[in-house]
């Protein structure tokens, strides 16, 4: 199987240290709210050059046929831009055909959504209308994306509702893919990012998941696929990996690449018991942050690792989930913790 070779790593990405080649994979987190003056400040700091976020249709169009609106992620892209930053859009949303986590898979919504997708690519992907106008303040160095990320956690019933569906979401796959790649032909397409556990009743494994999409064929619809092994320890992260490279090898889709778009361990230890696995004090997010990088690093050649990406830069201001409050590179109010130094102190020497 044929595959476009993949050029960017993901959201706030940087090298890992020692990295020669673009073989490498590359250390990165989500941003789940726009940059904030600070933020632009301590991303230049990092030396992150990519950025994760969501790309939300809701945001952009609440009636059918009205047109979009693009000033908030203007905001989201202006703001990355200033800093330096390559954005990884990851395309969520209903539009105004439902709330997510309900999919567009009705016709209307689906034809809703590609416009969606077309229209998001046509200005913020190469070439862009947005990067002609660079209406961001001075103009930038234009670093558009590289890789579009369709949903995410299809896998799991939080985010396709009423229970995951790989027929589905196959299709939505398939009619985004033409219109990621018709807008820009050189773009990755990237599959929504798939827990490799399914904790909650409904949602499915993200190998068995997988192995649904290569059977519905659709494999020529994407260009890489995306894991978040979030786990207690290292070995469960290691567990969640195999079992995904065993499905991509029975698929013979061995040389495919891997990207981690979301891992994390928070730095507040848990409230419940059910996820005391997930957090540590902050000294200890810091540590098992550089031990799964040096995992990543180690098995790169054998997984196929683009790009791990930590979720998130900043604690959230708002609930996300039962143990992402503390998962942030900084808190809330932009301190920096320890394991945002152990990010800023793995950036290769330049």
């Amino acid at each position: 199987m044929i595959r476009r070779l993949i050029l960017a790593a993901v959201a706030v990405a940087l090298l890992l240290p020692g990295a020669a080649s673009a073989a490498t994979p590359a250390l990165g987190a989500t941003l789940i709210a726009p940059p904030s003056e600070r933020d632009i400040e301590l991303l230049r700091e990092s030396g992150i050059r990519t950025a994760r976020f969501v790309l939300s249709w809701d945001e952009v169009q609440n009636q059918p046929g009205a047109g979009f609106n693009w000033s908030r992620p203007d905001r989201w892209v202006s703001g990355l831009a200033r800093a330096g930053v390559r954005p990884l859009p990851m395309l969520y949303g209903t539009g105004p055909f439902g709330d997510p986590p309900t999919p567009p898979v009705g016709p209307r919504a689906r034809r809703g959504w590609r416009k969606f997708v077309r229209a998001a690519v046509e200005r913020y992907g190469t070439g862009g209308m947005f990067w002609e106008a660079a209406a961001v303040g001075s103009r930038p160095a234009a670093k558009p994306p590289r890789a579009w990320q369709v949903w995410n956690e299809q896998n799991a019933v939080a985010f396709w509702s009423p229970e995951p569906s790989p027929r589905e979401y196959a299709r939505v796959l398939a009619v985004s893919a033409r219109e990621i790649r018709a807008a820009d032909p050189d773009a990755t397409v990237l599959l929504g990012g798939m827990p490799g556990s399914a904790p909650r009743r409904g949602s499915v494994e993200a190998a068995d998941y997988l192995e649904a999409l290569y059977r519905r064929d659709a494999a020529p619809d994407f260009d890489a696929v995306a894991i978040h092994p979030y786990a207690a320890n290292l070995a469960g992260v290691r567990g969640q990996y195999e079992a995904i490279r065993r499905e991509m090898r029975a698929a013979d889709d061995r040389g495919t690449e891997t990207w981690v778009t979301e891992f994390g361990w928070g730095s507040v230890p848990a409230i419940t018991a059910n996820f005391a696995g997930f957090t540590r004090d902050p000294g200890g997010q810091a540590r098992i942050l550089r031990k799964a990088v040096r995992l990543f690093d180690r098995r790169q050649s054998d997984w196929k690792i683009r790009a791990a990406l930590w979720f998130s830069w900043r604690d959230p201001e708002i609930e996300i989930c039962s143990f992402c409050a503390s998962l942030g590179l900084l808190e809330v109010d932009h301190t920096a913790k320890p394991s945002f130094r152990a990010v800023r102190d793995l950036q290769p020497k330049r």
